[in-house]
């Protein structure tokens, strides 16, 4: 496997990213000012990303339980799960998904939390997240997929061997995105209309091509 990708700066870089959480503790609804439910959900979703950066399980079961937005981000797009796939945290990383987290959900640099989970050394993670159906080609805005990621043996086989059972082409993997992307716009240009299109995180495809630097796809999309 070619690992001229690689970058140790960027794994350093991401997760420096990743632990800059809130350190004060969120506020609670207040029984003496009623929030609306989109609020409140809202609220629980901060609270969230902080109940799962200090590893609570009982507080994280409890927003869970609530309500709270499992797919709520912060200003970088990161993610709950994003944050327990980096700091390794299994039991987390199980409880988010079997709650509704987005495994394909995107920060503003395009890391999955494959790309994430791949900076570790949790096998169990990887095996997870793919069996649930993660994209193991996904590109981030640096052109890389997780497997260019990673500096585990194990987990760098595993890929592997699951790229080759899906007789995956990783050059054509890099660009099939902004090959989609180029078409979409093209399309789009030549009906005089952009569709209103809109990821989970809120993130439209002039969003998602500027993160990525699709730099044709952005030219495109500019002038419909």
């Amino acid at each position: 496997m070619d690992t001229t990708n690689r970058s140790t700066s960027s794994h350093i870089r991401k997760a420096e990213a990743m632990n800059k959480w809130p350190d004060s503790e969120t506020g609670k609804a207040s029984d003496k000012h009623p929030l609306t439910r989109i609020k409140i959900k809202f609220d629980y979703g901060v609270m969230l990303l902080d109940a799962v950066g200090k590893s609570d399980i009982e507080e994280t079961l409890r927003l869970l339980e609530l309500g709270a937005d499992v797919n709520y981000a912060n200003a970088d797009g990161l993610t709950s799960l994003h944050k327990a796939c980096v700091d390794e945290n299994f039991p987390f990383v199980k409880a988010l998904v079997d709650n509704g987290a987005n495994i394909e959900a995107c920060d503003i640099e395009g890391w999955t939390p494959l790309h994430a989970a791949a900076c570790g050394s949790s096998l169990e993670i990887i095996k997870f997240l793919v069996n649930k159906g993660a994209n193991i080609v996904a590109v981030n805005s640096e052109g890389q997929l997780p497997i260019d990621l990673t500096n585990d043996d194990q987990i760098e086989n595993y890929l592997e061997n699951e790229i080759v059972q899906k007789d995956i082409d990783l050059d054509e993997a890099r660009e099939s995105e902004e090959k989609i992307m180029m078409s979409d716009a093209t399309k789009w240009m030549n009906e005089g209309k952009l569709v209103d299109l809109r990821d989970s995180q809120g993130a439209t495809p002039l969003h998602v091509a500027a993160s990525k630097g699709y730099l044709d796809v952005i030219k495109l999309i500019s002038v419909i």
